[in-house]
């Protein structure tokens, strides 16, 4: 997100919040993004995620399993 900033003599105008770009299916184990040390880019943790699309297995009692 991000705001536009006026400053004008002693008083601060803050504008209306807006986003800055979407990034769907970022990663977040190692954290969503990270800045460049000059502040015009970002880095963000994108992988090859896809959302959804992989079936999910339960595996319950696994333990009594190990005891074969």
């Amino acid at each position: 997100m991000a705001v536009d900033v006026n400053a004008a003599g002693k008083a601060i105008e803050l504008g209306i919040p807006h986003a800055l770009f979407e990034a769907a299916g970022a990663q977040r184990q190692n954290g969503p993004y990270d800045a460049s040390v000059d502040g015009k880019k970002f880095l963000i943790n994108g992988g090859t995620v896809k959302l959804g699309t992989e079936p999910l297995t339960l595996v319950t009692n696994w333990t009594a399993e190990l005891k074969k």
